[in-house]
């Protein structure tokens, strides 16, 4: 499937919003801003089965760390 340059700049657009939305909202907390940033390029770059991967392995990640703490 092929966007065209209107449905491109829309995305754009959308995504720019929720950049925005999320750098406000977070603003106070840079972790989590740092990880919503990721989740987002993460969808824009793999969908949801990107940001599904990525969730599971920062799963395995924080329970590895509980395991050796």
């Amino acid at each position: 499937m092929t966007l065209t340059s209107e449905e491109k700049y829309l995305g754009k657009s959308i995504e720019n919003i929720l950049r925005e939305a999320l750098e406000k909202e977070f603003s106070r907390d840079p972790e989590t801003l740092n990880l919503a940033i990721k989740l987002l390029e993460t969808y824009k770059v793999r969908g949801s089965r990107g940001v599904k991967e990525l969730l599971y392995s920062l799963v395995e990640q924080y329970g590895s760390s509980l395991k050796g703490a």
